[in-house]
């Protein structure tokens, strides 16, 4: 598996992105959570051209988009597929 953060090159962009991060490889299928912190994340699945995310009691309610997600500041947690983060 591999990983990469970087920060944004240009200054105009510092404002508005913290980091940017790509990951590759085979994950184990299984369910990651992401807890509230105040910030927005946009994910991008490069491998297929659909998100699901999971909320509601045990993460049983499965929303499906296109392959791009803007996870914004909530107030509960939802979780995503580790499957999708290749």
């Amino acid at each position: 598996m591999s990983h990469i953060a970087a920060r944004p090159r240009s200054l105009a962009l510092v404002p508005f992105i913290a980091s940017f991060h790509y990951h590759k490889g085979e994950f184990a299928s299984a369910v990651e959570r992401i807890l509230p912190n105040g910030q927005a994340h946009l994910m991008v699945n490069l491998d297929e051209d659909e998100f699901r995310t999971y909320n509601g009691p045990d993460f049983g309610t499965v929303h499906r988009t296109c392959g791009v997600v803007l996870a914004g500041p909530h107030g509960r947690a939802t979780a995503i597929d580790t499957k999708e983060q290749r």
